[in-house]
C-alpha cells in the first residue's frame, strides 16, 4: 500500500511512548530502580532500551524470567517509581505539537492507542497539553485490553471508525504487529528505541526517521525540526534549562569517578618512542599500557571497544544510522622534563586543581570525552549517529597513529578534538621543522648543551657545559636572576638557565631558556674579547652568532622568515631542542606559519643567513595550513553551545598549535583550555613543568561536550 495513500485516511492512531513522548529515559530509570530493588546488578539488567514499547508485564516476563503472576506484581512496582516522575522527564518530541495541529487542520481525527496503562496515559497526555487527541486508549484488563491489538481495536471503536478509515504510527515492532492484527496499516518511526531494520522486519507499510519526515508524508510543515531524527527536545533553546539541569546532575554524579580515572591514566609515563615498538605497541609498552587503561575506562562506561593494532583505540556507542560523529584525544604525552616539584606521573589534587603530566594535554580531556559519550548510555539515548571516541598514541611526535587509522577506517562525518583552547579552533597554521647543524668543531669549549626534550615545547630549563673553569667566566650582566654558573668536579663550568616554558605555538609569556644561554655566551665572548682572549673556538663563535639570529624573538624575524595574515595571525618560531653530537652543535626549530607563506618560501628565506655562517640544515616536517569554514553548521553548533554555557559571544579562531583535526576531512579542535586562566603559583602550562588543570574548568568542559554531542546529532552531517 502506498504511503501517501494511507496518509489520506481520516483517522490517525498514535502510539504514545517513543512516538509522541520521549519516555525512554523515564522508562529505563523506573526499570533500573525496580530491578535494583529486587537485587539485580547492572550487568543482569542488560540493555534497558528493550523495555520501551511492549507491555510491561510481558517485558519483565520475557527479559527477566519472571512468571506471568510475578511480572504483574513487578509491573506495579515499576509504576510506583514511574509515578514519582514529572512531565519534564517525558517531553514530547520536537515537532509533535505542530504535526498534531496540522493533522487536525486537515480534518483528521486523532487517538492514542498505547501499551501503557490507560489511566496513567490519560494523565500524561493531559499534563503535556495534547488536546488534539479525541481519545486515549491503553491497557485496561477489566475491560479486556491486554495487548496493543486490543488498544487499536478499542481506539477505533471510540472514534466510531473502522480499520479501513485508519493508519497507525508507532516506534516499535509491537505497534506494527498490533495494528496489522486489526488490519490497520502502520508507519514505523525510528525515534530511538527500535533496532536498525526492526520496522522493516515487522512489515511496516512505511518507514520514517524523523518527525519531519513523518510530517512530510502528510504534507505538513513542521517548524524547528532541523532535519534530524525524532529526538528528545533536550537542546532547543527553549529547553536549555532542562538539559543543563540533567547534564549538571550527571556531571556531579560521576565527577569523583572522572578524577579517579584521570589519575589512573596519568600514572602511565606514556612518552611515544617508535624505537621501542613491539607487536601491538608501535610506540612502546608505556603508551600501550596507557591505551589499555583508557579502553578499560570506556568498557566500564559501556562502550564497545577495539583498537587499530595499537595505533589508535576505538570506543563506540552505536547509532541508528550509518554516519559517524567522533572525538579524538591522545594518551601519549611529552617527556616530563626538568623543573617538576612533584612526581609528574603521580597526579595530585590541590586547591581545586589537578597536577600531573597530561592532566590538560591530553589525558584529562580524553577521560572527559569518554564520560561525555557515556551520558547517552546513562540516559538510554540511542544517538542518530554512531558516537566514536578515538584515543591516539602518537600525537606529540608525528601523528603517524591517525595516518595508520585513516588507511584502515573511513573519515568520520564530523570530528572534534578536545586538545586546544575554547571556543572553537577552525583553522591551524602550517607546520615546518628544521635542524640547523654547525660546521665540524674540533677542540670546542661547548661540551654539551640541553634544551627542550620535544620540538613543540619551549624549554623552561637549559644546561650548557663549558670546558673552562667557572671562576674564569664573567658574572651575567643581563638575566642574572635566571642564570647560574657553577663549577663541576671535572674542572668545567655549568651554565644553568631558568626560563618559562610552554607550547611552541603560544610563545606569549614564555622565556626560552636556550636563548638565555645564547645571550650569555655572546656577553661572555665580549668580555673575553675586551682582554684579547677567546672563549669559544672560531667555529663555535660563528654558530653562536648564528644562534643569536635564531633566538632574536619568537616570530622568526631574526631568520627573516616572519609572516602574518588576518586569518591566521603571525608566524611563530621555537628553537627548543639543542644538543652537541659528533662534533657538531644542532639546533631544532619548530615553526607554525600562516597562509601568507609556505614551507618552500621559508626555505628560500633561510638560505642567505645559513650561507653567511656556513650552517647546514635538514628539513623535517612540513604541513600546509588547514581550515574548516566558520559557517559550517557543525562548527556553529559547537560555538553556540560554548557561548550559551559561558554567556560569551566568542567566535572561532585560528591557532598555531597542531592538533589531530588537520588530518581529518571535517574536523576542528574544541577546548578544554581557557585562554587567560590564571594558574596557581605552583602550577604550570601544558608541555611545561608542573602541568595543571582547573577542576571547575574541566567540569564545565564536560557539560559543554555533552550538550554539543546532543546538538550535533540534530544536524544533517
Amino acid at each position: 500500500m502506498e504511503a501517501l495513500e494511507i496518509c489520506k485516511r481520516p483517522v490517525v492512531l498514535f502510539d504514545f511512548d517513543g512516538t509522541v513522548a520521549d519516555t525512554g529515559r523515564a522508562v529505563m530509570t523506573s526499570t533500573r530502580k525496580t530491578l535494583a530493588a529486587r537485587g539485580f546488578s547492572e550487568a543482569q539488567m542488560g540493555d534497558l532500551r528493550r523495555m520501551i514499547g511492549p507491555p510491561l508485564w510481558k517485558s519483565f516476563h520475557d527479559f527477566y524470567g519472571f512468571s506471568r503472576e510475578e511480572s504483574l506484581v513487578v509491573a506495579d512496582e515499576y509504576r510506583a517509581f514511574f509515578d514519582e516522575l514529572g512531565p519534564e522527564e517525558y517531553p514530547v518530541f520536537d515537532g509533535i505539537p505542530e504535526l498534531l495541529d496540522g493533522l487536525v487542520a486537515q480534518g483528521h481525527r486523532l487517538a492514542v492507542a498505547t501499551s501503557r496503562m490507560e489511566a496513567k496515559c490519560i494523565d500524561m497526555v493531559g499534563e503535556l497539553g495534547l488536546s488534539q487527541f479525541e481519545a486515549v486508549v491503553g491497557m485496561n484488563p477489566p475491560q479486556g485490553r491486554e495487548t496493543k491489538a486490543d488498544s487499536v481495536r478499542d481506539a477505533l471503536a471510540a472514534l466510531g471508525a473502522t480499520a479501513d478509515d485508519a493508519v497507525m504510527i508507532g516506534d516499535r515492532f509491537n505497534d506494527v504487529e498490533g495494528a496489522h492484527a486489526m488490519a490497520v496499516p502502520c508507519i514505523g518511526i525510528y525515534s530511538g528505541a527500535a533496532a536498525p531494520g526492526e520496522h522493516e522486519a515487522a512489515g511496516a507499510d512505511a518507514v520514517v526517521h524523523s518527525v519531519a519526515e513523518l510530517a512530510k508524508l502528510f504534507a505538513i510543515k513542521v517548524c524547528d525540526v532541523r532535519g534530524g531524527h525524532a529526538r528528545r527536545s533536550l537542546v532547543r533553546r527553549s529547553s536549555m534549562n532542562q538539559v543543563e539541569q540533567s547534564v549538571a546532575e550527571y556531571v556531579d554524579e560521576v565527577w569523583e569517578d572522572v578524577v579517579a580515572d584521570i589519575e589512573q591514566l596519568v600514572s602511565y609515563p606514556s612518552v611515544a618512542v617508535a624505537a621501542d615498538a613491539e607487536p601491538g605497541a608501535p610506540f612502546g609498552r608505556p603508551v600501550r599500557d596507557a591505551l589499555d587503561c583508557a579502553l578499560g575506562i570506556a568498557q566500564k562506561l559501556g562502550y564497545q571497544t577495539s583498537d587499530d593494532e595499537g595505533y589508535v583505540g576505538i570506543a563506540d556507542i552505536p547509532g541508528r544510522g550509518d554516519k559517524q560523529l567522533a572525538t579524538i584525544c591522545h594518551v601519549d604525552v611529552v617527556p616530563a622534563g626538568p623543573g617538576w616539584n612533584t612526581d609528574p606521573f603521580a597526579m595530585e589534587r590541590r586547591e581545586g586543581w589537578l597536577l600531573g603530566r597530561g592532566v590538560i594535554d591530553d589525558k584529562g580531556p580524553a577521560v572527559l570525552s569518554l564520560y561525555a559519550g557515556a551520558y547517552l548510555l546513562k540516559h538510554g539515548i540511542v544517538p542518530r549517529y554512531t558516537f566514536r571516541a578515538l584515543l591516539g598514541c602518537d600525537e606529540e611526535v608525528g601523528m603517524s597513529d591517525v595516518h595508520h587509522y585513516l588507511e584502515n577506517y573511513p573519515n568520520p562525518d564530523f570530528l572534534f578534538t578536545p586538545d586546544a583552547e575554547f571556543p572553537v579552533c577552525n583553522a591551524e597554521k602550517g607546520q615546518f621543522g628544521a635542524t640547523f647543524v654547525s660546521p665540524k668543531i674540533d677542540g670546542g669549549r661547548i661540551v654539551s648543551w640541553s634544551g627542550a626534550e620535544a620540538s613543540n615545547a619551549i624549554p623552561s630549563q637549559s644546561i650548557c657545559e663549558l670546558a673552562i673553569a667557572a671562576d674564569e667566566l664573567p658574572a651575567p650582566a643581563e638575566n642574572a636572576d635566571r642564570l647560574e654558573i657553577t663549577a663541576l668536579d671535572n674542572g668545567h663550568a655549568q651554565i644553568f638557565a631558568h626560563g618559562i616554558g610552554g607550547h611552541a605555538s603560544m610563545p606569549e609569556g614564555t622565556i626560552n631558556a636556550v636563548g638565555l644561554i645564547v645571550s650569555y655566551l655572546r656577553e661572555a665572548e665580549d668580555a673575553f674579547g675586551a682582554r684579547d682572549e677567546r672563549l669559544l673556538t672560531p667555529a663555535e663563535h660563528e654558530f653562536v652568532k648564528f644562534l643569536a639570529f635564531v633566538h632574536a624573538d619568537a616570530y622568526g624575524r631574526g631568520l627573516g622568515i616572519d609572516a602574518t595574515s588576518a586569518a591566521f595571525g603571525p608566524l611563530t618560531c621555537n628553537p627548543g631542542v639543542i644538543c652537541v653530537a659528533d662534533g657538531h652543535i644542532e639546533q631544532v626549530i619548530d615553526v607554525r606559519f600562516p597562509d601568507s607563506t609556505s614551507a618552500d618560501t621559508i626555505c628560500e628565506q633561510l638560505e642567505p643567513l645559513v650561507g653567511r655562517f656556513g650552517v647546514t640544515y635538514r628539513v623535517g616536517r612540513a604541513k600546509v595550513p588547514f581550515s574548516v569554514s566558520a559557517d559550517d553548521p557543525a562548527v556553529k553548533a559547537l560555538i553556540d553551545t560554548y557561548n550559551e554555557f559561558t554567556g560569551k559571544h566568542a567566535e572561532p579562531f585560528a591557532m598555531g598549535g597542531g592538533t589531530y583535526a588537520r588530518n581529518f576531512a571535517r574536523a576542528v579542535s574544541f577546548g578544554p583550555e581557557e585562554t587567560g586562566l590564571e594558574l596557581p603559583a605552583w602550577g604550570g602550562q601544558m608541555h611545561g613543568p608542573n602541568e595543571c588543570a582547573n577542576e571547575e574548568q574541566l567540569k564545565q568542559a564536560l557539560k559543554i561536550y555533552i550538550v554539543a554531542i546532543l546538538r550535533l546529532n540534530e544536524l544533517e552531517l
